[in-house]
């Protein structure tokens, strides 16, 4: 009986981290995606805030990146770096072609994460 409950108790603790994880995860691509709009917005609008935010972001992803490799794909969070990292040199720039598609790639790989991070039958192996 006693390895039965022991059994259980693991089961239990597995999946409440699987919900801690998933949500976590979400919640981090939904701050990331939010701050990419406004900043995109920004840069539509020709704003000179935009540089500011961009900053603010890359040091607000530094933060961030050290807890979301532990739930994240390490291709994902190097590829978010990068694209983060050279935004503001796009709107320094003001390669318009080369700025939207990083917020492209950014918002494609937030979504990705998103996707892969769904509680399902497979996220338990």
């Amino acid at each position: 009986m006693k390895r039965t409950i022991i059994a259980v108790s693991f089961i239990v603790l597995l999946f409440a981290f699987c919900l801690l994880e998933t949500e976590k995860t979400d919640t981090m691509c939904d701050n990331m995606e939010n701050r990419i709009s406004v900043i995109s917005n920004l840069y539509e609008n020709g704003s000179q805030d935009t540089m500011e935010k961009c900053e603010k972001l890359k040091k607000e992803w530094a933060k961030e990146k050290k807890t979301a490799v532990f739930f994240i794909n390490h291709s994902f969070v190097d590829e978010i770096t990068d694209k983060v990292y050279t935004l503001p040199a796009f709107v320094k720039t003001g390669s318009d072609d080369m700025f939207y598609s990083n917020i492209a790639s950014i918002k494609k790989v937030l979504s990705q994460i998103k996707e892969d991070s769904r509680l399902t039958a497979d996220s338990f192996y």
